[in-house]
């Protein structure tokens, strides 16, 4: 059976962003603390990375123990199971008691795990016979120059990250930035640094543009899957949709109804472009047997970094005049009426 840990922090949100920084017309760095907060449901839904827990061998009671890792340490987990029930539990204050509840299969129950004066969600998932995990923690900070503040969300996945934007400050995270893409802040560009040890965001001016809404879209080439033909990911006088994903991302499989629908709409209709990028060959063709088959499927390893993808799916429209007019995740179960307005407001 199997164990999912999902890790939340609360907390108060705030920001520091020095007089300097303020008054200095040549700004070159904003930096601003990273602060816990709860981890909002539109990203729950979309992002469920987990990682594999391996048990030991039961003992004489039938109990097993296996290991999470959470901000650099190992908790154990320990499981008793019978044919449809396992009772799970973890050490949630770290006393060495293991609070437990008895879940039926493909159920979920909560626990809390102390880390100082912060206290930490963790879920667990009976979903089967090989346990996982997932530690997730969602930070925030405030950045402002040149008359605009922007709403940063760094999603942690262990030691790795996905950034998010509040753009209407709502505190409603609702799109991301590839971490290899500048950010735009107040007629600037700039390179951002995450250090979640000292718990700071740092932003470093750059002469590189940001590859998000409002700028020009790389123009980068691939293969046909089908014919090896070079392909322009890219048409001036089109409207170019542009779908990076692949066959087991649970958020790709969520939206790939929708989208499908979408692209039969215009099936007929040599204007609007529909195009499935994947890094290889293989990669391509279980992504256009599961989740888009009618859409082109192109190979372009280079794409992937011109983009700045990271997290899957990354959806990008662009216009005839070569602008991206929308760069995110999907909306979910949405994507497919969003979608839609994003197309007929670039055509």
């Amino acid at each position: 059976m199997r164990s999912v840990v999902i890790i939340v922090l609360a907390c108060v949100t705030g920001c520091r962003t020095t007089d300097a920084t303020r008054q200095s017309a040549e700004v070159r760095a904003l930096e601003s603390d990273l602060i816990p907060i709860e981890f909002g449901q539109e990203q729950v839904a979309l992002y469920g990375i987990r990682s594999s827990i391996s048990f030991e061998p039961a003992d004489s009671a039938g109990t097993r123990v296996g290991v999470v890792q959470a901000r650099g340490e190992e908790f154990e987990v320990r499981r008793d199971d019978t044919d449809d029930t396992a009772r799970t539990g973890v050490d949630r204050d770290r006393n060495g008691r293991f609070e437990a509840a008895e879940l039926k299969r493909g159920a979920t129950t909560e626990h809390r795990l102390q880390f100082g004066s912060e206290r930490v969600l963790v879920e667990i998932c009976n979903a089967g016979p090989e346990s996982e995990y997932l530690v997730r923690e969602l930070w925030t900070a405030r950045l402002e120059h040149g008359g605009e503040d922007l709403a940063l969300g760094a999603l942690r996945f262990g030691a790795n990250s996905i950034l998010f934007v509040d753009t209407d400050l709502d505190g409603v995270f609702e799109s991301f930035l590839a971490s290899d893409s500048p950010i735009a802040l107040g007629g600037s560009s700039w390179d951002l640094m995450i250090d979640y040890d000292e718990r700071q965001a740092r932003l470093q001016a750059t002469d590189r543009a940001p590859v998000t809404t409002g700028f020009p879209a790389p123009r980068t080439a691939g293969r046909s899957l089908g014919t090896d033909e070079a392909v322009d990911l890219v048409v001036d006088g089109a409207t170019n949709v542009l779908v990076f994903c692949h066959a087991e991302c649970a958020g790709c499989q969520l939206i790939a109804a929708g989208m499908q629908r979408v692209q039969a709409d215009y099936a007929d209709d040599p204007s609007v472009r529909f195009i499935a990028v994947s890094q290889t060959h293989d990669l391509a063709r279980r992504t256009r047997e599961q989740i888009c088959p009618g859409f082109e499927h192109v190979i372009s390893n280079a794409a992937w970094s011109d983009y700045a993808v990271r997290p899957t799916p990354t959806i990008v429209v662009i216009g005839s005049d070569g602008t991206i007019a929308y760069r995110g995740m999907g909306q979910g179960v949405q994507t497919e009426a969003m979608l839609r307005e994003q197309i007929r407001a670039v055509r």
